[in-house]
């Protein structure tokens, strides 16, 4: 196969995990070939609710507190 002469940009972040994957650092992690268990899939909102419920966090006194503020 004939070399590209045009060279081409590859971004700073895709090269590293790119020579990372080259180096096998990837070969080894814990979970490998195990599926990923997401619960909200498509749910625009899983970041927060996750992290509330990783934080114990009620949504509904949150909700509250932000009210008073706005309110307030």
């Amino acid at each position: 196969m004939a070399e590209d002469p045009v060279p081409r940009y590859e971004p700073f972040a895709d090269r590293i995990v790119r020579e990372a994957i080259e180096r096998g650092e990837f070969d080894n992690l814990p979970g490998k070939g195990k599926p990923l268990h997401l619960k909200r899939v498509g749910d625009p909102d899983w970041w927060i609710k996750d992290k509330l419920e990783r934080e114990q966090l009620d949504h509904g006194e949150l909700r509250r507190q932000w009210r008073n503020r706005r309110d307030g």
